[in-house]
């Protein structure tokens, strides 16, 4: 993400200020110390800070600070607006010659069938008002999310991808006190949610309904926002400003993304070349909680994948051998 930035001088209100856990439960707390020492002899420069330096750090913190137990806090780590970044990319690739199909629904992916490498011929589609459009290419990345499931399981592909609907609440930040909302992202760890500012907004996001494909917005679940964030920044934001939206983040058992070449059977990490492996089908999904964390670097190593090149991490790709 970082290298991107630097290359195409893309800007999507991002900021570069950490990212702070704080903890109102000393349970928990006590519980973060251990995995912080495991994220620091991985090289991560997260570490343990006292109430004081929480506080230091993120003065917005100060109306509760008599509830903190503590706090974990990663500098490096930073935050940004994902859909005005995906909005400024897509403007960028276009430039670049990329052809978008918005309003269009993907309806099948075809096969030849009985082959030891299947091999996907061709994609109907079916652009908004109009009647279904057949196309091929060379190679096809299915990176849909929660809705890949459905376009692999005729092909005989069983992706353990559910769909886990969280939610966000964006808030317009008091002009007369903007230093009373947060400029440090911050992850509310007994709430679990993310508080991220993005210019003049504040938005937080977070819990996990398991629904189906349901997209409508539950009240109480965004009621329960508004009343913690409240709690936490009461003169920070205009609360009766506040943007509603929510979404499906597609989930995996251990929540680490589907990366690599397609194969019939049961997907899972470990899989190589034990069942039919297609030659031109990838994958490029489940990536959780962590879709944009995981972005870049995700469309780095897939792309090398499909050039037969080997990318620097050490992951356990699927479907072949690195």
């Amino acid at each position: 993400l970082q290298q991107l930035r630097a290359d195409i001088g893309i800007n999507y209100e991002q900021q570069t200020r950490g990212i702070m856990h704080f903890y109102t439960n000393q349970a928990e707390f006590d519980a973060a110390i251990a995995p912080t020492e495991r994220m620091q002899a991985l090289g991560c420069e997260r570490h343990v800070i006292d109430i004081n330096n929480a506080v230091s750090l993120e003065p917005a913190l100060y109306p509760i600070a008599h509830k903190l137990t503590g706090a974990t806090y990663t500098s490096h780590d930073e935050s940004g607006n994902a859909h005005l970044f995906t909005q400024r990319l897509a403007e960028r690739c276009a430039d670049a010659g990329v052809q978008f199909l918005y309003d269009t629904e993907v309806l099948a992916l075809n096969a030849d069938a009985n082959s030891n490498s299947p091999h996907i011929h061709s994609i109907i589609i079916r652009p908004k008002g109009e009647n279904a459009q057949t196309f091929s290419a060379d190679s096809h990345v299915l990176a849909l999310g929660s809705y890949s499931v459905s376009l692999l399981k005729p092909l005989g592909i069983h992706a353990p991808i559910f769909p886990a609907k969280g939610y966000s609440a964006t808030y317009q930040i008091n002009p007369r006190a903007p230093h009373l909302a947060p400029f440090v992202s911050l992850i509310d760890d007994e709430f679990k949610l993310v508080t991220s500012r993005l210019g003049d907004k504040l938005r937080v996001a977070g819990t996990a309904e398991f629904n189906g494909y349901n997209l409508d917005l539950n009240s109480t679940r965004c009621e329960a926002i508004t009343r913690r964030v409240q709690q936490l920044f009461p003169k920070g934001i205009i609360a009766n400003s506040v943007q509603y939206w929510t979404g499906l983040r597609p989930m995996t058992p251990s929540n680490v993304p589907l990366i690599g070449r397609a194969h019939s059977g049961q997907v899972r990490h470990g899989s190589h070349n034990t069942h039919a492996t297609f030659d031109n089908l990838w994958l490029n999904t489940g990536h959780g909680t962590l879709g944009w964390t995981h972005a870049c670097g995700s469309a780095k190593a897939i792309s090398l994948l499909m050039q037969g090149e080997t990318p620097q991490v050490d992951f356990d790709f699927i479907g072949l051998k690195v």
